[in-house]
């Protein structure tokens, strides 16, 4: 590395711009392989894993989450870097439906039971839940939002999995994001997350 007293230019074979997870992961495998790195980001490290206290409120700024089967966590692991968590309680989640606050079906069982979806609507998120991985990889380069539309998703079906995608990927429009992306999520989540 290099470093130009005049202007405060450094040279540097690797510089990492964000300072979260995939930055850090990023700047460690690269100094790893015997590049200098310099990380940059505007805030302190932690990028969407950061909390904020708000008034006595503890907000998360992005996912708490890692994916059991997901790329982060096997990076980690390959740095050597502990991971401490466990699954989380899936009878605590809840939602925000028609304005009251309701038990989030999560799991076979708790799906089955739920009065959010109507059997046909059920019965064809078991199916995507199951086969995530096939439909996303079939679905070709189509927005969320088209995919339901091709899959003639129900209404109450939409709205269930555009929440459970924006839980799971902390995207604020999900029925615009790519939806093999957000299909890949869906079957890493259902191996588990930490």
């Amino acid at each position: 590395m290099t470093h130009d007293q005049h202007t405060g230019s450094r040279r540097v074979d690797v510089a990492v711009v964000g300072g979260g997870l995939a930055g850090l992961a990023a700047a460690a495998f690269a100094a790893r392989a015997g590049a200098s790195v310099t990380l940059l980001d505007g805030r302190a490290v932690g990028g969407r894993a950061r909390s904020a206290d708000r008034e006595g409120f503890v907000l998360n700024e992005g996912a708490h989450a890692l994916y059991v089967k997901g790329v982060a966590l096997a990076a980690l692991r390959d740095l050597g870097v502990p991971v401490a968590g466990a699954p989380p309680l899936a009878d605590t989640y809840r939602l925000v439906w028609d304005g009251e606050v309701v038990p989030m079906p999560a799991g076979a069982a708790a799906l089955a039971g739920s009065r959010l979806l109507s059997t046909r609507s059920k019965v064809k998120l078991a199916g995507w839940i199951t086969n995530a991985r096939r439909h996303a990889e079939r679905c070709g380069d189509v927005s969320v939002a088209a995919w339901l539309d091709d899959q003639r998703a129900g209404d109450d079906l939409r709205r269930y999995v555009l929440a459970t995608m924006r839980l799971g990927s902390y995207a604020a429009r999900p029925e615009v994001a790519a939806a093999p992306l957000l299909l890949r999520q869906m079957a890493l989540g259902a191996q588990g997350v930490l």
